[in-house]
């Protein structure tokens, strides 16, 4: 019972993700800052409450249209949400579920898998994987190995 409430906790936490992915995805080919300005329609600009930015279900309630001008939302937002959440939940499942318990790997898992949906993502619409997302992989690779010579 302990392992299938952690995959549901792994998907929750990932479809989080998945919505700070979604930043990502939006704001780093076009030279946006992630933290600035808050979440907004990109149509509108009307800044987008806490409760309609709730992960999949957000987008759901609102019938895939936005609060304020009514422009249909793309359904990469909720795309994208799913897909982290449901790679955490598996990579939960694989590592922890299959008796392996190690958060450190879980950790690192997860970490690369959010990278590479941002990475790909931004590949589909952009043709490009930004800086901002190769270079840390690049940086931290190595070290992760050093420090975790068993992945």
């Amino acid at each position: 019972m302990a392992v299938e409430i952690l995959i549901v906790y792994a998907f929750v936490l990932g479809a989080v993700t998945g919505s700070f992915v979604n930043v990502c995805i939006h704001r780093l080919p076009r030279g946006f800052l992630l933290h600035k300005p808050p979440s907004h329609c990109p149509f509108c600009n009307e800044a987008i409450r806490w409760y309609d930015n709730v992960p999949i279900l957000s987008y759901l309630a609102l019938g895939r249209r936005c609060r304020f001008c009514g422009i249909r939302i793309s359904p990469r937002y909720a795309l994208v949400e799913g897909l982290t959440g449901f790679l955490f939940a598996y990579v939960a499942w694989r590592t922890v579920g299959s008796g392996q318990a190690d958060l450190a790997r879980l950790g690192v898992y997860v970490a690369l898998a959010a990278a590479l949906v941002a990475a790909r993502f931004v590949d589909i619409e952009f043709r490009i994987i930004p800086d901002e997302i190769s270079i840390p992989g690049m940086l931290l690779a190595p070290v992760v190995s050093l420090l975790l010579p068993g992945l």
